[in-house]
């Protein structure tokens, strides 16, 4: 009596995709377009390294994560005491895609597209430097699993006083992190006092209150390193 178990999984997606038409009128497509122009000074030629038009920027991102957790509760009264405690276990993954890419000398009516030379650099007609035509072609992928068990209790002496434990641990698989940094536990303790249970309490104003105090070491994932 008193036990009861659970289930709960959860699955999320999100997609996001995002599309910047620069037209050719627009100052970020003009300079660009003006920054890499080619003029042959003997015939006054203009060759244009980004071609005429607009410029397109594509943005795709996608993610996907998978959590499921299985747990049990106890929760039972009897005389003056009562305890509850819970103890689980969850797994969790997120997936995360990204792609971008530009494509220059856009017509949105006649969708063609012109080739660019990325490989070369190209005199910067306005700094006399030479510099690449960015291509803003990037791709990006990451998976991050991560596992934990946990688990806490609390009892309780006439709903008055209160003692509770917890203890914790998690692990994932982030690449470079140490093997001993891999599983990390954590836990804490902590009492209460619920006052206004007291006989020499009568505050009418402040009917309720209670005194809580719990140490213990929590942590979260940094996920640069």
């Amino acid at each position: 009596p008193g036990l009861t178990a659970e289930i709960k999984y959860q699955y999320e997606r999100q997609e996001s995709n995002t599309r910047n038409l620069q037209d050719t009128a627009s100052y970020a497509a003009r300079n660009l377009i003006n920054s890499f122009s080619q003029v042959d000074g003997s015939t006054g030629l203009v060759n244009y390294v980004v071609p005429l038009g607009s410029i397109l920027n594509l943005s795709n991102s996608y993610t996907e994560s998978n959590n499921i957790r299985g747990q049990l509760n106890f929760n039972k009264s009897w005389s003056k005491h009562s305890v509850s405690a819970i103890l689980g276990a969850e797994s969790r993954q997120i997936k995360n895609k990204s792609d971008q890419n530009i494509v220059y000398g856009f017509n949105n009516d006649l969708i063609p597209t012109s080739p660019v030379d990325f490989v070369n650099p190209y005199t910067d007609y306005a700094s006399g430097y030479s510099d690449y035509v960015p291509n803003g072609l990037s791709f990006s992928e990451t998976l991050n699993r991560f596992v934990s068990f946990y688990g806490n209790t609390a009892y309780t002496y006439k709903e008055k006083y209160t003692f509770s434990a917890s203890a914790r641990k998690d692990a994932s698989n982030l690449f470079g992190v140490n093997t001993n940094d891999k599983w990390n536990p954590f836990g804490s303790a902590g009492v209460a006092w619920n006052i206004s249970k007291e006989k020499f309490y009568n505050v009418s104003s402040l009917p309720y209150l209670k005194i809580r105090a719990s140490y213990g070491i929590s942590g979260n994932v940094d996920q640069t390193k």
